[in-house]
């Protein structure tokens, strides 16, 4: 999967945790877990999470912990 396909997957699933998170489906806590596994690492090696209230991707020069 290319990186443009990654990026696009993950504000997919970040939209239908959104959802569940709306929904009582999911906690907060939940939600930022999940939100961790949606991050993507670039061709530079850069990596890239979604805000998880403004869904803007935000850009890390290293690994997040």
């Amino acid at each position: 999967m290319n990186t443009i396909e990654q990026f696009k997957q993950a504000e997919e699933r970040y939209l239908l945790l959104r959802g569940q998170l709306a929904a009582g489906r999911l906690t907060r806590d939940e939600f930022d877990a999940a939100l961790k596994d949606l991050m993507v690492e670039d061709e530079q090696g850069r990596f890239w999470m979604l805000g998880a209230d403004s869904g803007k991707w935000y850009v890390h020069e290293e690994k997040p912990g």
